[in-house]
């Protein structure tokens, strides 16, 4: 594993994107020590054409959200609703899939079935 980092405000969008033959997992989003006192700050996660807000971080408040998201090829873009910049932390691991299969499995959600209980 190799870590990684950046720096996410809202001065502009920050391209994510694996190294080749790698998955990154973002692990915490964590609001700048030097935020002004009361300073809030949303990052958000342009996926597929969609952006959602991943962490909801207040000076004085919650200033550290742990998170569990996995990137693949195609990577996405960070962004930050907000006064504050928001440190954005995780690592490169190996991927087990080439990248054509793990583009191949970004497709749409499936339903899955629950097996009723005995």
């Amino acid at each position: 594993m190799v870590f990684w980092g950046a720096m996410v405000s809202a001065e502009g969008p920050q391209q994510v994107r694996p190294k080749a033959n790698n998955v990154l997992h973002v692990s915490n989003a964590c609001l700048d020590a030097g935020a002004a006192p009361g300073a809030a700050a949303t990052l958000l996660v342009e996926h597929g054409g969609a952006r959602y807000a991943v962490a909801s971080l207040r000076e004085g408040g919650v200033q550290l959200c742990p998170l569990d998201l996995f990137f693949g090829p195609e990577g996405a873009k960070m962004s930050v609703k907000g006064k504050a910049k928001v440190y954005v932390t995780g690592y490169f691991e190996p991927s087990s899939f080439s990248e054509e299969e793990a583009m191949a499995t970004t497709g749409p959600a499936r339903k899955v079935r629950r097996k009723a209980a005995a």
